[in-house]
């Protein structure tokens, strides 16, 4: 049965938002996600610097996916070199 996720992910500052939204988007489409919905929240200051970088472009995605899908998700964006920062929650 496939469960209600959200993940915000933080890309490089240099990043457009057309192009992490077509990243998330990409990822989500090879784990069969369903109901997915984006919003990016622009770029932001970060906290503490992240592989030399003080800001990010935030994005949020809602979407609908088995679990073992995001079990493959987590792999593949754990070794993205091109992200800076992910979390995925589950929201049921």
């Amino acid at each position: 049965m496939d469960k209600k996720y959200e993940i915000v992910v933080i890309f490089p500052p240099e990043t457009t938002e057309k192009s992490a939204e077509e990243s998330v988007a990409e990822w989500l489409g090879k784990v069969k996600a369903t109901d997915v919905k984006t919003e990016s929240w622009g770029k932001k200051p970060l906290s503490y610097q992240i592989k030399k970088q003080t800001e990010g472009l935030y994005s949020l995605t809602s979407f609908t996916a088995s679990p073992k899908a995001v079990v493959d998700l987590k792999s593949k964006l754990s070794l993205n070199e091109t992200i800076l920062r992910y979390l995925l929650v589950n929201k049921d």
